[in-house]
């Protein structure tokens, strides 16, 4: 009996070199053409979207256990052998090789919020350490007044990501985000005009992401 050969499944979205998948990472990334950057947020094993809500913030989101545990060490390290440069954030959380230079966010968070202070990525980049300092509560664009993630990026973050990689790479015709969650790394290489591929799991925030591709 022949064996099925396995095939990407139809785009849940396509658009313009934008094209994001509603799947797992571990069946759909193999399938993939390799990237020159993997730009990603992966779950980090905090468990925060079973709450449906941020620390003390008043938001809410939809209960969840997509961030229950991290992803297994294997697919992390296969997922980094689909691109040349490699930006991990959350990078602390993971068992990823040493690295030179972490790229990191400084988040001016208000007095007395339990959020941490700052976050980390873990790169490959050959680049010293570097600190991205951006607020929620200050510099927040119109369309991200309000988030749809528990976890979401800033816009901001994910073009200061694409612009690391670049001024140590070179160009960057296409990235892969393996962990999409509200599409931000879509949306900015997007608007610069870079193609991205990227893969979510939960079918209500992929419908989220596909909504923020459209109207970007």
């Amino acid at each position: 009996m022949t064996t099925p050969i396995p095939t990407l499944p139809v785009p849940y979205y396509h658009r313009d070199g934008i094209t994001l998948y509603l799947g797992d990472a571990a069946q759909i990334a193999p399938l993939l053409p390799p990237s020159d950057l993997l730009l990603t947020d992966p779950p980090y094993g905090l468990n925060i979207a079973a709450s449906g809500k941020l620390g003390r913030s008043n938001l809410r989101f939809t209960k969840s256990n997509w961030d229950k545990s991290p992803p297994a060490p294997w697919l992390l390290d296969s997922l980094r052998h689909k691109a040349g440069a490699q930006i991990v954030w959350g990078g602390n959380y993971f068992q990823l090789p040493p690295g030179k230079g972490w790229p990191v966010w400084h988040k001016l968070n208000p007095q007395g919020l339990s959020f941490a202070d700052c976050e980390l990525a873990w790169t490959n980049l050959d680049t010293v350490a570097r600190v991205f300092t951006w607020s929620w509560t200050r510099h927040r664009s119109d369309d991200e007044r309000r988030k749809v993630h528990v976890t979401q990026k800033p816009m901001a973050l994910m073009n200061w990501c694409l612009d690391l990689a670049i001024s140590a790479r070179g160009a960057v015709r296409s990235v892969l985000d393996p962990f999409a969650g509200a599409a931000t790394t879509l949306i900015a290489c997007l608007r610069r005009g870079i193609a991205c591929t990227g893969i979510e799991l939960d079918p209500e925030i992929c419908k989220l992401a596909a909504a923020r591709l459209a109207a970007a």
